[in-house]
């Protein structure tokens, strides 16, 4: 039986769903190359070369009064690059863009310039745009929710 509705007057059109990819790569592409490996390469030679090697995240955590500003960046860039994972791929993209949006939202709270809190301030709203209209039709999350409805219509 054909939908009630257009596919545009639902929302479900292929053009939503090629700008939810989009903005999805996009991100987790720009959080996962442009910060997370890097600080995931300085806390690595930070550990490795005992405390010796600075890790500029950790100074910028530590100057901010955060506690334990040690375990505190291994969380965020931890954090970072899990959620960048789930929104590449599109699995738990709701969950992993909060979580992104989280990270963004105290770059917005503790940034250091304007440069930075500006940079906070796009990937908190399109973190949030992601938590509120999901991954799309081009991800994992919709390949196992699928999946999950045809094995229940078999019974």
């Amino acid at each position: 039986m054909p939908p009630a509705y257009p596919a545009a007057a639902t929302g479900d059109s292929p053009l939503k769903d090629f700008a939810l990819l989009a903005a999805r790569l996009a991100i987790a592409g720009s959080v996962t190359f442009r910060h997370g490996i890097d600080e995931a390469r300085a806390g690595w030679s930070h550990v490795w070369s005992q405390m010796q090697n600075p890790w500029p995240l950790k100074d910028l955590i530590a100057a901010t009064g955060l506690p334990y500003p040690w375990q505190l960046t291994a969380a965020f860039t931890v954090i970072a690059l899990l959620c960048s994972l789930g929104l590449v791929t599109g699995l738990l993209t709701r969950v992993s863009a909060l979580g992104l949006g989280v990270l963004a939202a105290l770059l917005m709270v503790f940034g250091q310039n304007d440069v930075i809190r500006e940079l906070g301030l796009v990937y908190a709203t399109v973190c949030a745009l992601l938590v509120l209209l999901g991954s799309g039709r081009l991800a994992l999350d919709t390949f196992f929710s699928s999946r999950k409805n045809r094995a229940a219509s078999w019974r």
